[in-house]
């Protein structure tokens, strides 16, 4: 095993004070991922966001990254190790800061350039990996001075990672720390919600109700709404028209597992999951009263977004004329 120094803690409250190089492609509207948006970034660092719980991806990448880190040393020069370095500050600006997976630094202890860590189950990532990743080496080695980064990526059931060299750019770095510069300024500082995007709607969903009675609609909002009620109305009639297609190719298919064709492929097969019924294991233990109450809490849900529109000639309470 590669001897390595103690990684940094890495807190809510701190993240919340910097713009970190992993959330730049979020904060800038360039991520892949469709949870990281501008407004999600703006929404962690307010004083009332409640964190929501990691992910088994955020877990397997945390967990398996001092084995990523050491397969990938293993390949390098004789002496030559990987360090965790603490948490970088860019030299002009105090905002922007990145916490390296670690330093490569040769025999004489010298940094030579930057290592960054990847777990991902998404096997085409191996050689076409997201744009968030990119951005996040761009940025880091602007804030460390450095001329290249490493990107080792790990995949389930791989016996080795795969690694990707990424050089500065540097007018690439200097637009992005500039649009960086400027979301910092205009809506961090500044305290300026972005604008909403639709996937944003869970993210609003999180925003307690200051009152539970209903807000008179203006005419701009009848507007959308009815729309968004035609709307509604077309995807339900194309559902059906899809289904009824379904089905159809469902019964083409047969007993076979599926169809192949100039199209592309369909596949119509059974599969198989494994499911623990943990509540009824509990159950049989009978585990005290005391016990369950100490372990069970209410939470506010998220609000839910729905809608009632009235058919052509149904009033109020939904009677028809």
């Amino acid at each position: 095993m590669i001897g390595l120094e103690k990684a940094p803690e890495q807190t809510q409250a701190l993240r919340a004070k910097t713009l970190g190089a992993s959330s730049v492609a979020g904060a800038l509207g360039l991520s892949q991922y469709r949870e990281a948006t501008p407004l999600a970034d703006w929404m962690k660092r307010q004083p009332d966001y409640e964190p929501t719980a990691s992910t088994v991806p955020m877990m397997m990448g945390h967990a398996t990254e001092p084995l990523n880190r050491d397969l990938y040393a293993s390949r390098l020069c004789q002496d030559w190790r990987v360090i965790i370095p603490d948490q970088q500050t860019h030299p002009d600006y105090e905002w922007l800061t990145c916490h390296p997976d670690g330093f490569v630094v040769d025999e004489f202890g010298s940094v030579r350039w930057g290592f960054e860590a990847k777990w991902t189950t998404v096997q085409h990532y191996k050689t076409d990996f997201p744009v968030d990743w990119f951005v996040q080496c761009q940025i880091s080695m602007a804030i460390c001075g450095l001329d290249r980064w490493d990107l080792s990526i790990l995949v389930p059931g791989a016996s080795d990672v795969v690694t990707h060299t990424i050089e500065a750019d540097p007018d690439y770095i200097a637009t992005l720390v500039v649009l960086a510069g400027n979301y910092w300024r205009d809506h961090v500082v500044a305290g300026v919600r972005p604008e909403a995007e639709p996937v944003d709607l869970a993210l609003l969903a999180r925003v307690p109700n200051e009152s539970a009675a209903l807000a008179e609609a203006d005419q701009d909002t009848e507007e959308k709404a009815r729309k968004h009620a035609g709307l509604l109305a077309q995807i339900k009639d194309l559902q059906a028209d899809a289904d009824a297609l379904k089905l159809d190719l469902a019964e083409r298919i047969g007993a076979h597992g599926g169809v192949v064709g100039d199209f592309g492929k369909i596949y119509f097969k059974a599969g198989s999951r494994r499911i623990t019924d943990w509540r009824s294991i509990a159950l049989l233990y009978e585990p005290p009263r005391d016990l369950v109450a100490h372990f069970t809490e209410e939470k506010p849900t998220a609000r839910a977004f729905k809608t009632y529109y009235k058919e052509a000639g149904e009033d109020d309470q939904g009677k028809l004329d």
